[in-house]
């Protein structure tokens, strides 16, 4: 299954942890992980399978110290409307 049908983050292969880990949301899948998939497609001749993914992968903290949407600090100041 390609990386880039996992979802709507990108994933970066981590050698050391055996895992794709998202940048944005910290979201990681591991080798090893248990997963659910749907069968989109099969090419008997050319005995091709294609798989959606539907189970969604463990939360972690978002790798090297980047912030997910819901981390980022709130602002003590209000923006100003002219």
């Amino acid at each position: 299954m390609p990386a880039a049908t996992i979802g709507n983050d990108y994933y970066r292969h981590h050698e050391d942890s055996h895992a794709l880990i998202g940048d944005r949301t910290g979201q990681s899948y591991r080798l090893g992980d248990a997963v659910t998939v749907k069968l989109v497609e099969a090419a008997p001749v050319a005995g091709a399978l294609r798989f959606e993914l539907l189970s969604e992968g463990r939360y972690e903290k978002a790798p090297r110290g980047k912030r997910t949407r819901h981390e980022q600090p709130k602002s003590r100041y209000k923006k100003r409307r002219r």
